[in-house]
C-alpha cells in the first residue's frame, strides 16, 4: 500500500506498549512491541527506496537484513540509521510473531515483555527519531 503510515505506526504501537507494561498487560505490550521493530525497519526502507513493505509480511528477520543491506547499498547515508542488535532485539527476532495476539493471558513473562520493549525504545530511537529528525514524513 502506498500510503502505509509506518513512522507513524511505530510511534504509536510504542506508546500503547509502555501504557501496557505499566498496566501489568504483558501479553500485548510485547505484541506491539514487535510491531514497533517491522514498523520502523518498513518506514526505513519506505523513506530511502520507496519500499512499500510488500514481500516480507512480519517476518523480522528477513526484513532487518533487507533493510541494512538496502540502506548501505543503495544510499551510504542511511548506514547513519543503525540497526539495533543487541541481546533484547535478539530475543524479539527470534520469538516475536503475529499470532501471538492468539495466546492465552499471561503467556508472555513480564521480564520477556520489559525485553521487547527495550528492544522496541531501541528501534525507535535508532530509526524512527532520526529519519523524522532528517525530515521524513509519513506519505500523505
Amino acid at each position: 500500500m502506498p500510503d502505509e503510515k509506518y513512522l507513524s505506526a511505530a510511534s504509536k504501537h510504542l506508546h500503547d506498549a509502555e501504557l501496557l507494561l505499566a498496566a501489568d498487560r504483558s501479553d500485548n505490550a510485547a505484541y506491539l512491541s514487535g510491531y514497533v521493530a517491522e514498523c520502523a525497519m518498513k518506514g526505513l526502507l519506505q523513506a530511502q527506496h520507496g519500499f512499500m513493505g510488500i514481500g516480507f509480511g512480519h517476518d523480522l528477520p528477513a526484513m532487518s537484513r533487507a533493510a541494512a543491506s538496502l540502506a548501505a547499498i543503495l544510499s551510504p547515508v542511511a548506514t547513519r540509521y543503525m540497526l539495533p542488535s543487541g541481546p533484547d532485539e535478539a530475543a524479539l527476532f527470534t520469538s516475536w510473531h503475529p499470532r501471538l495476539r492468539y495466546n492465552a493471558d499471561l503467556a508472555i513473562p513480564k521480564p520477556t515483555a520489559q525485553a521487547w520493549l527495550r528492544a522496541a525504545k531501541s528501534f525507535h530511537r535508532q530509526i524512527i527519531v532520526p529519519l523524522r529528525l532528517d525530515g521524513f514524513t509519513d506519505p500523505t
